[in-house]
């Protein structure tokens, strides 16, 4: 009896030859997929943290373009100021925090530009959210300030990738 379903099972086994093609490619296909999904992951973090910082810039260009004195809005920052300033640091930690998690050579970082150059734009985008503002009664700065911030934006953009 035991060696009627050995014979048995074996036989169920037997698979045609244009079966085994078909269950080699789906073998073979899903294998691609799941290393597309593992070397994806980062490309598409990298695109979702890219347009979030971009929106932040667009969204917050009337503040970095116009720094303002804190001394003439009697010592209290605006509340769309602090909210730029809010959304830009954000930004900063999140890109640096992918930085330091992306790898840094090999085919895993296809996509993603070099971890040192997303590093230094996080920089950027903080020292972008802290010229905000300018010295209280020095009207000549605030023209530095803006083309300083000006250039910090063209820089980011630059970095990102993004014209």
């Amino acid at each position: 009896m035991l060696e009627f379903a050995l014979e048995n099972s074996l036989y169920c086994l037997r698979i045609s030859s244009d079966n085994m093609y078909m269950l080699i490619g789906a073998s073979i296909s899903g294998i691609a997929l799941m290393i597309f999904g593992v070397l994806a992951k980062h490309v598409i973090a990298y695109k979702r943290i890219r347009f979030e910082i971009i929106q932040d810039l667009n969204f917050t260009s009337e503040c970095y373009s116009n720094p303002i004195d804190i001394e003439k809005c009697g010592g209290k920052l605006p509340e769309s100021y602090t909210k730029a300033q809010e959304f830009l640091k954000q930004d900063a930690s999140k890109l640096a925090a992918f930085a330091d998690t992306v790898p840094k050579a090999g085919i895993r970082r296809i996509g993603v530009p070099n971890p040192v150059k997303l590093r230094e734009t996080a920089e950027e985008l903080m020292k972008l959210s802290d010229s905000l503002t300018v010295e209280s009664g020095e009207k000549e700065t605030a023209e530095p300030v803006r083309e300083l911030n000006s250039i910090r934006v063209r820089g980011i953009r630059k970095n990102l990738g993004v014209k």
